[in-house]
């Protein structure tokens, strides 16, 4: 797998082993379907196995239609919408993200995966998901910010020091977004992401990255890189 520089790979994706998987109940079968219903009311029909396996808290929450189908309706209309159910169906049906899938994802979309991942108890498909976003990003297909803020939002210490080490050295500097984000570009001050985008972050996150940025700019000839004065905050906020 192709990896970024001074960054060795976290994560390798593979289908989830066996072993990963939830014991499910012997009465499900193979053939079933569930229905799930996003928050904007659009249906994705997945094999009851696989959504059980993925987790069982789908189980417990759902109900059944007067025609014996299970279901579950969704209600969360940031994290719960068609957007992130066809992320969240692409890694368990293809066991990760085609790259024509890595190239549209947004920032919204992707932290909205792990949060919703989160939610439902889903640490295998967590680690696929971030898996499949961090190759992305290594080959070119996923935006820096788009990682830093997943990182940031799933709280991976290791993947946002690496960042914050490498915008020293300019190789992540000014790069553009889309024409659909009226040509605004972004530079490696992550301190100038939008409101939207930091109000997902844990707070521990947001004060040491921000503490880590005043750093480097008070110090820029310190032998002491951004990432590493962010750990060491970090590691501050533990009580």
């Amino acid at each position: 797998m192709p990896t970024c520089s001074n960054h060795p790979p976290l994560y390798t994706i593979s289908h989830p082993p066996p072993a990963l998987s939830k014991v499910v109940s012997p009465l499900l079968s193979s053939e079933e379907t569930f229905v799930l219903l996003s928050a904007d009311r659009i249906p994705f029909r997945i094999p009851t196995l696989q959504l059980a396996q993925a987790s069982p808290a789908f189980l417990t929450a759902s109900s059944f239609t007067r025609t014996g189908k299970r279901q579950l309706r969704f209600s969360d209309s940031h994290i719960e919408t068609s957007s992130i159910l066809n992320l969240f169906i692409e890694l368990l049906l293809d066991a990760g993200l085609s790259s024509r899938t890595l190239l549209r994802l947004s920032v919204a979309t992707a932290t909205g995966l792990v949060h919703f991942l989160n939610k439902w108890e889903c640490p295998a498909t967590l680690r696929l998901a971030f898996a499949c976003i961090h190759q992305g990003y290594t080959t070119g297909a996923v935006k820096s910010w788009v990682i830093f803020m997943t990182a940031c939002v799933a709280e991976d210490a290791d993947i946002v020091a690496s960042m914050l080490n490498d915008s020293q050295y300019g190789g992540w500097k000014r790069e553009g977004l889309s024409k659909a984000a009226d040509d605004l570009t972004l530079d490696i001050d992550v301190r100038g992401y939008p409101f939207e985008w930091w109000a997902m972050v844990p707070v521990r996150f947001q004060w040491a990255v921000g503490k880590a940025m005043t750093y480097g700019d008070k110090y820029p000839q310190s032998v002491r890189e951004r990432g590493d004065v962010f750990r060491e905050l970090l590691k501050a906020t533990k009580v």
